[in-house]
């Protein structure tokens, strides 16, 4: 009987513990499918797994919710594809893009969980304007500025000239004589009306307070010639003319200026021409005063010369070398 009761208790143990061995087996069994499941969701890019931000995660494991991903043991957000590269500017936000000013680049760390430091390669406001280059250094739009790199001294070829006024350039004149309202000699450089800045108007003979037309310099006779002597050499681009085109007593638009250059003694360029028959003259609208832009081929010149082909009175007020 013993015997008999021996038996029966080493056959129900084995199977008591067969069934906790099958138990046991099934709920592993779960188990990695469960982590099956949070794995595979956490690489998919798509819904994520189920641990939020900073949470712990096991290394090499992806459970965090989707937009981060584990780095380091914790769930970190994703700011950044991966080694990617994007324009950025640490200067001025009104100076980008603006001249010589350019975007450097930053790069996305491996893990696309956030900007490695700098930005590298861009080109940032220079200081000051170097005016020996042709560029626009200090990104504030222009290029070698007459406030910055000197207006310079000019001289006529032929003297302005008289109708119902003299329209002489009477700081240029007094500059030379003392009188402002006798003509200088010809050929003689000095800074006068047409580098200070103060332009006319549409209606080029109202007073603004010193005298009709007081603001323009004008001609009658000859093909009259200015040649400007920069302070220094510096590349040009760019000369720009204060013009009348009023189509009232006599006063046009010139319908030719030539633009020559040199740099010290050397010998003149050949004339650039700018007509307006061809259209590399712009054209002002009739009754109207406007700047002219002409624009060079970028050179090297400590002088300029512009001579102009009247068809009436020629008017200028301004006159500014960039």
């Amino acid at each position: 009987m013993l015997n008999s009761a021996r038996r029966w208790g080493s056959r129900g143990a084995a199977r008591d513990l067969s069934v906790v061995v099958a138990t046991l087996a099934l709920s592993i069994a779960g188990g990695c499918h469960e982590s099956r499941d949070h794995i595979v969701q956490g690489n998919s890019g798509g819904l994520g797994g189920t641990l939020a931000l900073g949470a712990l995660c096991p290394q090499g494991m992806e459970s965090c919710v989707a937009g981060a991903t584990c780095v380091g043991g914790t769930c970190r957000e994703i700011v950044c594809t991966p080694n990617e590269r994007s324009p950025c500017w640490e200067g001025e936000p009104s100076q980008r893009l603006v001249g010589a000013c350019s975007d450097g680049a930053r790069a996305c760390d491996p893990t696309g969980t956030f900007w490695l430091e700098g930005c590298q390669g861009q080109r940032r406001a220079a200081a000051a304007e170097d005016c020996t280059t042709a560029e626009d250094d200090d990104c504030d739009g222009v290029a070698n500025p007459n406030d910055q790199c000197g207006a310079g001294v000019y001289a006529f070829s032929v003297a302005p000239g008289c109708g119902a006024w003299c329209y002489y350039d009477e700081l240029h004149n007094r500059s030379v004589g003392g009188k402002p309202f006798k003509g200088a000699p010809i050929g003689t450089f000095v800074a006068g009306q047409l580098m200070d800045g103060v332009r006319g108007q549409d209606a080029w003979a109202q007073d603004l307070g010193f005298g009709p037309a007081h603001e323009w310099v004008g001609w009658i006779l000859g093909e009259p010639a200015i040649t400007v002597r920069l302070p220094d050499a510096r590349v040009v681009q760019r000369v720009t003319v204060g013009l009348s085109n009023a189509q009232q007593g006599g006063v046009s638009q010139p319908s030719v200026i030539a633009v020559e250059t040199r740099n010290g003694e050397e010998a003149w360029s050949a004339p650039t021409l700018f007509s307006l028959g061809d259209g590399s003259q712009p054209a002002i609208a009739v009754g109207k005063r406007d700047d002219v832009p002409l624009h060079l081929a970028p050179t090297v010149a400590s002088e300029l010369r512009l001579t102009f082909t009247r068809t009436g009175w020629l008017m200028i007020d301004e006159l500014v070398v960039d």
